[in-house]
């Protein structure tokens, strides 16, 4: 596990609510009976809360462009960070209200990452197969925990109860109805891997990150889910009382040996290259009268296409230019 300001991005999950309810979505999405929903104040206690932060801070959701405050929150957002710094993580919603955030996007944001899952091939990890309910001991439980590529490779996160150590960690809590996270004060972003402790016992026990288990389409309307969690989700799910599940037994659990790290033996990272590819992000931001520029630190810059550049920087001069590779 990884000190939340060594990781790459730190994420402020605005919102559950989303316009998808993709199979094994990460943050949980179509679960709740009532999505949870920053307020305004509470979204700028948070941004507060991160003065001095030194990597990337992301908005995320569910969707966050659904929060009713996304115009004047993202420049709030802006007003405390530069551009350079933040990240938004969205659908793109279809809906004149939403195409009207284009010019705030473009000024908030230079790093956007677009993901509409309208690919079949992305495939979504069961997070709700419960790792708790595989192993027999909890230090067991727990090396797997410290290798899971989740906290290894995303982010820690902060949602309208606190802050976590990891972005599904958040999300579990309000599904499961928790005891919420870090308060935000001062500098608690300085947090170590010595003081998960208590949210990784709470949180990886209910979770599949970290198993090498078979994956799911994003596509398809069921979700994967262990014997235990869906015991403990009736009534608090609207896909586990809708029988949008399909229930896992205890050894019964099925694991795709391509996924298993040979290192820890838990779960690899995932392929993120199916939603990663540069034209179907393209196409998600076209909607919206947006162009994708590569930025220097090798993410999509927004741009609106009556503003883009004749001449765009191609991906041999950025790498040339930061790393001197030329003659």
């Amino acid at each position: 596990m990884r000190a939340l300001w060594e990781c790459d991005t730190l994420q402020i999950s605005v919102t559950s609510a989303c316009v998808l309810e993709c199979a094994n979505c990460t943050h949980l999405v179509g679960h709740a009976r009532r999505p949870h929903m920053m307020t305004l104040d509470y979204f700028k206690k948070v941004v507060d809360s991160l003065e001095g932060f030194p990597r990337m801070i992301g908005i995320i959701g569910g969707e966050p462009l659904l929060v009713p405050w996304a115009e004047e929150g993202f420049r709030y957002l802006r007003s405390k960070f530069p551009k350079e710094q933040l990240g938004l993580w969205s659908v793109f919603p279809k809906g004149e209200k939403y195409v009207r955030l284009r010019e705030v996007i473009c000024e908030t944001f230079d790093n956007i990452l677009l993901n509409n899952h309208s690919v079949p091939t992305i495939m979504h990890a069961p997070m709700l197969v419960a790792a708790g309910e595989f192993y027999e001991t909890q230090e067991d439980l727990e090396a797997a925990a410290w290798s899971c590529w989740v906290q290894n490779h995303w982010s820690p996160s902060v949602t309208a109860k606190g802050g976590f150590f990891c972005e599904v960690a958040g999300e579990l809590d309000h599904l499961f109805e928790g005891a919420g996270g870090w308060d935000l004060k001062p500098g608690w972003w300085k947090k170590t891997p010595l003081d998960f402790t208590e949210q990784v016992r709470r949180s990886c026990s209910k979770c599949g990150g970290c198993l090498p288990l078979e994956r799911r389409s994003s596509q398809d309307n069921r979700c994967d889910i262990s014997e235990g969690n869906f015991k403990l989700l009736q009534g608090k799910s609207k896909k586990v009382d809708h029988g949008q599940v399909v229930v896992h037994k205890k050894g019964e659990f099925k694991f795709d040996q391509k996924m298993v790290d040979p290192k820890t033996g838990s779960s690899k990272y995932p392929d993120q290259s199916p939603y990663k590819d540069e034209m179907y992000r393209k196409g998600i931001a076209a909607q919206y009268g947006i162009s994708l520029v590569m930025n220097e630190r090798g993410y999509w810059r927004p741009v609106l296409s009556e503003h883009m550049p004749v001449v765009q920087p191609s991906m041999f001069n950025i790498i040339n230019n930061q790393f001197g590779m030329g003659a």
